[in-house]
């Protein structure tokens, strides 16, 4: 019997048996000494009676007492037969022979008891400690079970689970035990194992897509920038006049293919973040020059989408970051605000210190807004917000994931508080900051 469920029947079944036939015979033996003790009581009580008897029988009214009557009606039950012959004999006749005969017998007879409630008082005595050591035994028994053959093999199997969980794969699967630990057991090694095996495939498909990302960026990006070079150079006019529907066509495709290179730059990024082979290069880097570089970048964005950029006038932090990475969240998110904002309408960037103290990063535009339903998905690859009151803006659909992504790497996070018509405002926090000489910052594209 190897289960541990039948063993803990078995160990339980033969505890309550022990136990029960223990306390039965240690209740039967003190329910014996109890009755003999009673009739050694009675024995006394008998003898008090005849003499109570005996000195008031020439008195009619103490014969018709009620207490002596009722030994008289008692007298001929009494056990063994001899008691209840020498008592009736008594209240016939109370001579002193008669007495002395009842007196004598009854002594006797108290003298036959006292050994034998002595017996059962010892017997019960020593069936009640059976009973009391048969259940400290049976448990003790029953926990070190317990702890030896249930919660250890649990514990160990826990710990191998915990150094699983934290990719501590180099152990050897053990022949489990036949019970429900062992099948549980042997539950957890399938599992690792077809685990450890999808591990690998994923690793040859990560690879594979390494090795392609690294073919796409050799092989499209190259051709690519040289399609743009000779678009430029034919819209440009370099192999003489073109009409103007051959100058349009140019530009849209000067257009497509800026906008493939783009994306071809992001996945590349993209895919070197999630292998976690994009390090950061943290330093010190102050809000005021952060913003500076940021606004000068989309100076041209800001001039043709006729859209201002401003940053509220607050104390100026000094932020632990990457600085390019960082300026490339702030381009993304300024970028986006610009584009869906109205002409002649502001996008304001501002630094607040949270209640958890990080430092926090709002842009905030005066654009449709983004609905509530669309702003669960917009952090997501290739995932854009449209509606037919808000037109899907031209893009891939990578910035936002790519900024999530950085924030993240940094400590921090990324969300939006949008209502649709009232605009967006996009937020990020950064973990670490402090304080730099007290200085007022505002600028304005």
């Amino acid at each position: 019997m190897k289960s541990i469920r039948a063993r803990l029947l078995l160990i339980s079944a033969a505890c309550l048996s022990v136990v029960a036939a223990s306390a039965f015979l240690t209740f039967a033996s003190f329910d014996q000494y109890s009755r003999l003790n009673s009739e050694i009581d009675t024995s006394y009580d008998l003898v008090d009676a005849m003499v109570a008897f005996k000195y008031k029988s020439l008195d009619q009214t103490d014969k018709d007492d009620a207490w002596i009557n009722s030994w008289r009606d008692k007298a001929v039950t009494l056990r063994p037969k001899f008691r209840a012959d020498a008592a009736d004999a008594m209240f016939k006749d109370p001579s002193s022979r008669n007495f002395r005969y009842l007196s004598r017998s009854e002594k006797e007879y108290r003298q036959y008891l006292r050994p034998l409630t002595r017996y059962f008082l010892k017997r019960a005595r020593f069936y009640g400690a059976l009973a009391l050591g048969s259940t400290l035994f049976f448990s003790f028994g029953l926990m070190i079970y317990v702890l030896v053959y249930l919660f250890k093999p649990i514990h160990q199997l826990s710990t191998r689970m915990e150094e699983f969980v934290q990719n501590e794969y180099s152990y050897e699967f053990a022949v489990p035990e036949p019970n429900e630990i062992g099948e549980l057991q042997n539950a957890f090694d399938q599992m690792a194992q077809e685990v450890l095996n999808q591990i690998e495939e994923l690793k040859a498909l990560d690879k594979a897509k390494s090795d392609f990302l690294n073919i796409a960026s050799h092989e499209l990006r190259t051709p690519l920038t040289s399609i743009k070079g000779s678009l430029a150079l034919l819209n440009g006019g370099i192999m003489g006049k073109i009409s103007q529907g051959a100058q349009n066509l140019m530009s849209i495709a000067l257009e497509e293919t800026d906008r493939l290179i783009r994306l071809i730059n992001e996945l590349l990024d993209l895919a070197k973040i999630e292998a976690r082979q994009f390090p950061l290069h943290q330093e010190w880097v102050s809000s005021k020059d952060l913003i500076s570089k940021t606004f000068q970048g989309l100076n041209g964005l800001c001039q043709a989408a006729q859209v201002r950029l401003e940053c509220e006038e607050a104390t100026n932090f000094e932020l632990y970051i990457d600085c390019d990475r960082i300026q490339q969240v702030l381009t993304n998110l300024l970028s986006n605000a610009v584009k869906y904002s109205p002409e002649g309408q502001a996008v304001t960037v501002r630094f607040a210190p949270t209640e958890t103290d990080h430092i926090c990063v709002e842009i905030q535009d005066k654009g449709r807004g983004i609905a509530p339903e669309d702003q669960a998905i917009i952090f997501e690859k290739f995932r854009q917000a449209s509606s037919p009151q808000n037109p899907l803006v031209k893009g891939t659909g990578l910035g936002l994931a790519i900024a999530k992504t950085l924030v993240e790497q940094h400590g921090g996070m990324i969300g939006v508080r949008s209502r649709p018509g009232e605009g967006s405002t996009f937020y990020f926090t950064l973990p670490k900051w402090r304080h730099a000489p007290n200085t007022q910052l505002r600028a304005v594209v």
